[in-house]
């Protein structure tokens, strides 16, 4: 099976943008000095390290990983949107998985037995206080990844089961700690709240997220400077 070997001299972190909206933000206010693009996906890197995106789905994590291989990456951070189960979170508010239950199929071809994740524990704490020092207070707790959100979102047994078990849903974390955990790289989701899962929206969120998405992405810039 072909797969290309895209060796950027880059350096050991890298962040991962899922939705669009994030991804355009971050490139233009991330300077770095070289560009690449691949399928769909661009990648801004510099010596210290990359930006990468957008990105949506396991299936797509799962391929990046193994193009990871070819590189020196020890770090990375992943940004994106999550939609609240219950009322444990906040419209708006910054939340940290410190657990991801797997219902998506990426994960299960890298661990046959697994259905449960989590980061490590010590670069989780470093997030989490460095966004803190910077004046954002981040939810954390256990979320759920699935390939088919809405369906998972029809089904009213599923939703009563997970909401007492989830705070939020989304369709890669599970898969960013998965690949993690099996290539050796330290991984730490940060994602946005933006909707609810059971009460539909058509409003866009950006500028319910514009306070705490500025803050998010300077913590990102001292953390691609290994300031963080």
């Amino acid at each position: 099976m072909f797969l290309p070997k895209i060796n950027l001299k880059t350096g050991d972190r890298g962040v991962l943008f899922f939705t669009l909206p994030e991804w355009k933000l971050a490139k233009e206010k991330i300077s770095l000095r070289n560009h690449f693009s691949w399928l769909n996906l661009i990648i801004k890197y510099d010596a210290q390290g990359f930006i990468c995106g957008p990105i949506l789905g396991a299936p797509m994590i799962g391929l990046l990983f193994e193009i990871f291989q070819n590189w020196e990456i020890k770090e990375l951070l992943t940004v994106g949107w999550a939609a609240k189960l219950g009322e444990k979170l906040k419209l708006g508010e910054v939340f940290l998985p410190n657990k991801a239950y797997s219902l998506e199929g990426t994960s299960r071809l890298y661990w046959e037995k697994r259905k449960v994740f989590t980061p490590e524990f010590e670069f989780f704490t470093k997030i989490k206080e460095n966004l803190m020092q910077i004046g954002l207070l981040p939810s954390s707790g256990p979320i759920i990844s699935t390939d088919a959100p809405f369906i998972f979102e029809k089904n009213t047994q599923f939703l009563n089961k997970w909401s007492t078990k989830a705070y939020a849903l989304d369709m890669e974390t599970s898969a960013v700690y998965a690949l993690g955990k099996y290539f050796n790289v330290k991984t730490q989701a940060i994602l946005l709240i933006t909707d609810e899962i059971g009460r539909t929206s058509f409003q866009r969120p950006e500028n319910l997220l514009k306070p705490n998405r500025e803050k998010i992405l300077d913590l990102i810039q001292r953390f691609l400077s290994h300031e963080v």
